[in-house]
């Protein structure tokens, strides 16, 4: 479909007129023989503010543990049920860029756990008040963790589950840390866990999980409030 426009056609005189009526010129309109009108248009004032962009502070994460070179696995050690009459085996070592907790969990002879303690570091109770938990970063196998943290008073624990073979990120708030006695069992009574009491480290694999197993970690940091 073909569209045709039909020109418009306007004097000088008509738009002259068409101006002035609505104020946007100052004289009167002429003969046709008068010299064209002339108009002022000021350039508009304008007024720009810039709003600066606010500062935004982001909190580094507070690095509790940095498993980058071999000697981050020095203190580490393992503790399994063999204190007690089992056979559960365990090992700590390091591997690219890792500590390794791997080793075998057995249920005879009443036994069916093992561990990884880290050494006591005051460093941890004086990171604890500035920090709202434990994010533990590495590589799981599919069970299920204990983490436990020591103080003075006893110890608090946390489970926390992994997949296998997938590099993951486990946070574990303070507020998620229930009271134990020595053999991992509930204190109902206690009180919370006091951050700053924190002198040490754990993780255990127990919940009757037995058979082969490996966690690996790279970093224990603090969880950002």
């Amino acid at each position: 479909m073909n569209v045709h426009f039909t020109p418009l056609r306007m004097s000088v005189r008509s738009l002259v007129a068409i101006l002035a009526v609505g104020g946007l010129v100052a004289t009167g309109c002429g003969s046709s023989d008068s010299p064209a009108p002339t108009t002022s248009t000021a350039a508009p004032t304008t007024s720009s503010t810039t709003t600066p962009a606010p500062t935004v502070t982001v909190e580094a994460p507070v690095v509790l543990y940095d498993f980058g070179s071999p000697e981050a696995v020095d203190g580490w050690t393992t503790v399994n049920d063999t204190v007690m009459g089992g056979v559960s085996t365990a090992t700590v070592t390091w591997n690219e860029g890792a500590l390794v907790f791997a080793g075998t969990v057995s249920l005879d002879n009443n036994g069916g756990f093992t561990s990884v303690v880290g050494p006591p570091d005051g460093s941890l109770g004086a990171a604890g008040p500035s920090t709202a938990g434990l994010s533990l970063v590495g590589t799981g196998d599919g069970k299920t963790y204990v983490a436990q943290l020591r103080t003075a008073s006893g110890g608090f624990i946390q489970r926390f589950a992994t997949a296998p073979g997938q590099a993951a990120v486990w946070e574990l708030p303070f507020d998620g840390f229930t009271p134990v006695d020595f053999m991992l069992d509930p204190r109902p009574a206690a009180p919370p866990l006091d951050p700053a009491s924190i002198t040490q480290i754990a993780i255990y694999l127990l919940d009757g999980q037995e058979g082969p197993f490996t966690l690996s970690l790279t970093e224990i940091v603090g969880l950002t409030p």
